[in-house]
């Protein structure tokens, strides 16, 4: 019973204790929430493109769309010569493109990562003047032999490549 009537007189002073200094208390002010804001990923819907020195477009690469994008190659009459896409997904295709003084491509080197494997391929594409294929080479990664991957030449009336 002693107990029961202690344990009374403890929370009705702890309760008077609160209650007065409820007044005297500085309230706690809530600091300023920074809000975070995400830049966009879209990019402008214009076409990427490089001409010939003394004009005409010489490579013309498309916005990226659903993680795609193509990158076109002309001649100097504005004929199509090749294409390619770049894909960044659940695997990757990225190009990379040198061109001459005169605004042709000379190469392009072309990474592929196809995913979830312990390898990736590099492929090197070269060019003629008027950006019309002209041979290619591709290695897989980590090379596995010292041999050199053999040469593939472009066969231009069929439109495909061929092996030498």
């Amino acid at each position: 019973m002693k107990l029961l009537l202690i344990c009374l007189l403890f929370i009705q002073a702890s309760s008077a204790h609160k209650a007065s200094n409820a007044g005297t208390q500085k309230t706690a002010q809530k600091k300023p929430v920074a809000k975070v804001v995400q830049k966009s990923t879209t990019v402008a819907p214009t076409n990427e493109i490089h001409y010939y020195k003394g004009g005409g477009k010489s490579v013309v690469i498309t916005p990226w769309k659903d993680a795609k994008r193509q990158v076109l190659l002309y001649n100097r009459k504005g004929v199509q010569t090749y294409a390619f896409e770049e894909v960044r997904q659940s695997y990757q295709v990225s190009a990379t493109i040198n061109y001459n003084a005169d605004g042709s491509v000379s190469l392009v080197h072309v990474h592929t990562n196809p995913g979830a494997s312990m390898y990736w391929y590099e492929d090197d594409y070269h060019f003629k003047g008027d950006n019309q294929p002209d041979s290619h080479q591709s290695q897989q990664m980590p090379r596995e032999t010292v041999e050199m991957p053999a040469v593939e030449r472009w066969d231009s009336a069929k439109m495909v490549w061929t092996h030498m």
